[in-house]
């Protein structure tokens, strides 16, 4: 719901985007629902003729490509949106980027009972997990979703079987106690 409240207010703030191409991106993002069972509902919306509201369409294939599992067809609608006029879909994107690579790193290494088996993290990857993340935390520290990467830094150095890395997560996040910097509780 969160994600769907911010993409509306988005699209709100973006009057090139005409009035009946908000309304069908917004009910289009409304509708877009992930299961657990990695199957994504999505009914993409009607042709959209506005260049900004194509990049909203854009974030929105994205998006369900994400929760799809499709990692390549979602990085490359992401990567497109990071030159974006539209300042949420910018920066959406770039962090959208690390979560896309994360989570193609973990996708073999994770059985059906969460055991993780580092043989099968995918090194590539996790190394442009690293790199997203900390772009993104370079160029928007106190962004939108600044906890979150900083939070999925700490993933990346376990997947990473970084101990010391670890270790200097958690002392960060013990050192920024702030609901405002920190996404997750450490303990």
């Amino acid at each position: 719901p969160a994600g769907a409240k911010a993409f509306a207010a988005a699209l709100a703030a973006s009057p090139a985007v005409p009035a009946a191409e908000r309304a069908a991106l917004a009910s289009a993002r409304e509708a877009l629902a992930p299961a657990c069972d990695g199957t994504t509902a999505y009914a993409a919306p009607p042709p959209v003729a506005s260049p900004l509201g194509r990049q909203f369409q854009d974030y929105l294939a994205g998006t369900a490509a994400f929760y799809a599992g499709g990692f390549e067809a979602a990085r490359q609608h992401f990567a497109a949106l990071q030159a974006s006029s539209q300042p949420w879909l910018r920066e959406t994107a770039r962090y959208m980027l690390g979560r896309v690579a994360v989570n193609k790193a973990q996708a073999a290494a994770v059985d059906d009972y969460g055991v993780l088996n580092r043989d099968h993290v995918d090194a590539a990857a996790l190394a442009e997990a690293d790199r997203a993340f900390r772009a993104y935390l370079r160029d928007y520290p106190k962004g939108l979703y600044a906890a979150s990467a900083q939070g999925l830094l700490r993933r990346v150095d376990w997947l990473g079987g970084q101990p010391r890395k670890l270790a200097a997560d958690y002392a960060w996040s013990f050192a920024h106690p702030g609901p405002d910097e920190r996404n997750v509780s450490t303990a």
